[in-house]
């Protein structure tokens, strides 16, 4: 990722990392605060009946709430601008670096795989840095924050959460390592199944004339089938870890609302801080469910990156150093 930003983000590096703090700050307080704000409205207008205390904690939750947003708003502006940019340059130095390749590198390479490099892969880079980095920051600071704040409403509930976090890290790696093969198998079935449509289509004619269209057919079905295997891989393991999240989740949650309940009877703890505490468990148990998303998109963007960095240090053997003046003989 370095050399991405050194070399196509450039002096916009800076403001693209201001920005993203500036989302993630937004972020917080339109997370953190809005919560913990119900809660002590609840707790000054049910249980110590005042109401003008509750009113002035409603309207300072709401402006901190805009203020949050408009900052994530202004934020997300800039990073997808100077992502754009940096997008823009990035294929713009591939496309130019065909021509000056060998032309084995042409005999080697389909057109789909070209194709591939210039469009899914920047694709790829571009979601990555334009949304899941901050995006996948931002969630976890706030659980991070929201668990540190539970801690200090009840720090044995708040324990009781950090019970589940190794047993979902384990499920979590645990997926990476089993699908990490099948993501990069998957991007070389993709780009042989976009090579071969594009030089159908190219060919059509002659295939017409040739008349082989049943044995293309039986070609594109054959590469498309070992395609959707490899999807379908993926999907079934993703899927397969997406719903035991679910159920840790879940669980979760059953334990909490089990010791709110014990707490509660004995006072010690308020109902507007069980209310908090309810909430909060979403946005803990969030990049849990994000996590797995996440990674999917960085072993896309990986794989991609890696593929442009190998196009561009890709040197031609026969170099052009300028033209140079021949010797000519006049002749009268």
């Amino acid at each position: 990722m370095k050399w991405l930003f050194k070399n196509f983000m450039k002096k916009q590096t800076f403001i693209y990392f201001f920005a993203v703090i500036l989302e993630i700050s937004g972020a917080l307080l339109s997370h953190i605060w809005p919560v913990a704000a119900t809660g002590k409205i609840i707790d000054a207008v049910i249980m110590q009946k005042d109401s003008e205390e509750g009113l002035k904690l409603f309207i300072l939750s709401i402006a901190i709430f805009v203020i949050g947003r408009i900052m994530a708003y202004i934020a997300v502006i800039i990073i997808v601008s100077r992502t754009d940019i940096m997008c823009t340059r990035l294929r713009k130095t591939m496309h130019n670096k065909l021509y000056y390749l060998d032309h084995n590198y042409f005999e080697n390479t389909s057109v789909g795989e070209m194709n591939t490099l210039l469009g899914k892969d920047v694709v790829n880079v571009y979601g990555f840095i334009a949304y899941d980095i901050k995006q996948g920051t931002h969630e976890f600071l706030v659980a991070l924050i929201a668990l540190i704040y539970c801690i200090t409403i009840n720090p044995v509930m708040a324990l009781s959460l950090l019970l589940f976090m190794p047993l979902f890290m384990y499920f979590t790696f645990s997926y990476r390592k089993k699908t990490d093969k099948l993501y990069k198998i998957e991007r070389e079935k993709s780009a042989l199944l976009d090579s071969y449509i594009q030089e159908n289509i190219e060919g059509n004619r002659l295939i017409r004339n040739l008349g082989t269209e049943e044995k293309e057919i039986k070609k594109f079905k054959s590469l498309n089938e070992d395609y959707i295997d490899y999807k379908i891989k993926i999907s079934y393991k993703m899927f397969n870890h997406i719903e035991i999240i679910k159920f840790l989740s879940y669980f979760m949650w059953v334990v909490m609302i089990f010791l709110g309940g014990i707490f509660i009877i004995k006072g010690n703890l308020s109902l507007g801080e069980f209310i908090i505490f309810n909430s909060y468990i979403n946005q803990i148990s969030k990049p849990m469910y994000s996590l797995i998303d996440y990674m999917n998109e960085f072993q896309y963007f990986k794989i991609s990156l890696n593929k442009i960095k190998n196009l561009l240090k890709l040197e031609p053997k026969q170099k052009d150093n300028g033209t140079k003046k021949l010797r000519t003989n006049r002749c009268y």
